[in-house]
Formats: structure tokens, sequence, C-alpha cells
């Protein structure tokens, strides 16, 4: 059984334990990291979800993503989930910004990483992920295989496009 904490829509941390699979109660939220990453060439990891998972099944989505943990913060889950659904150990990662979906009850914090590393020492999350590929920039925004990718903050990605071109 996986907990969660509850918070107020302000990314306050209350004192309410969430269960994964339950419904949330009204006026509460989840939490939520999403690490966008790129590699120091340019190019952004793109993850392909796994077709059995309950939300966007069988999108590509930039990097990783997933709840918080019952008493983990926002990096902490970033971290952890990069890891768990990557392989991947970073050793900086920027905070973006804070977004709140209020039809899903979450909360994110997105933070973007730059990858040093091997681009082939990727490893797949068994349930969350299937496959992965590394993209240049220009092709983020359109389809692939007749795939659209997933991209919910299109925003952060331009910011990161941005980063590396000055």
């Amino acid at each position: 059984m996986e907990t969660w904490d509850a918070y107020d829509v302000h990314f306050n941390r209350l004192d309410k334990t969430l269960i994964r699979g339950e419904p949330i109660p009204s006026g509460y939220f989840h939490g939520v990291s999403i690490v966008v990453v790129q590699h120091d060439d340019g190019t952004f990891l793109m993850m392909h979800r796994d077709p059995n998972k309950e939300i966007d099944p069988n999108q590509w989505e930039p990097g990783a993503s997933g709840s918080l943990l019952k008493g983990e913060s926002f990096i902490q889950g970033a971290f952890r989930e990069l890891e768990e659904e990557t392989g991947l150990i970073v050793d900086n990662m920027q905070y973006m910004r804070d977004y709140c979906y209020h039809e899903y009850q979450t909360l994110y914090k997105i933070y973007a990483t730059i990858y040093h590393g091997d681009k082939d020492k990727i490893t797949i999350q068994q349930g969350e992920t299937d496959a992965y590929r590394w993209i240049k920039a220009d092709e983020l925004f359109k389809p692939i295989d007749q795939e659209e990718y997933l991209i919910m903050f299109p925003d952060v990605i331009e910011e990161c496009i941005r980063r590396r071109e000055k």
C-alpha cells in the first residue's frame, strides 16, 4: 500500500495521509515531481509510458515523473523518480515551476536536469515505462511514428531549450 502526504492548494503539507487508489477527499491534493532530462548534447530523454498505466498509457513524455511518497519532499521525489524510472543518478536539479491540476487533485513541481553520461545507460522500470529515446529539441512538438508526445508543460521545455542556446 503506497501512502502519500496530503497538501492544500498552496503546496502546504497537511496532517492527513492519502492512499494510492482511494479517492482524494475534496480540498486535498497529492504531490507529483516531474523531471525534464536534457543531455549535454542538447537532446531530450523521452520515456514511453507502459500500456497498462491508468493515466496516459502509451504516451511519450519527457524524463520521469511520479507521486511523492509519505514524508518525501518534492526534490527528494524528483531524484528518486528519476533513478527509479531511468536509472539515472544526477547531481544537478533545477526547479522550474509549480502547477496545480484541479481535475486530478494534483500539485506538480517541475524540475530540469542536464545529464552528462552515456545515453545508452537508461534502464526501464517495469510497469511504468517500456521504451526510451533521445530526441532533438526541434522534434519535441512533432508527432513521431503516428504518436504524439505528451508535453504537459511546453513552456518548461521551451525554457530548457532557450537556456541551452545561450
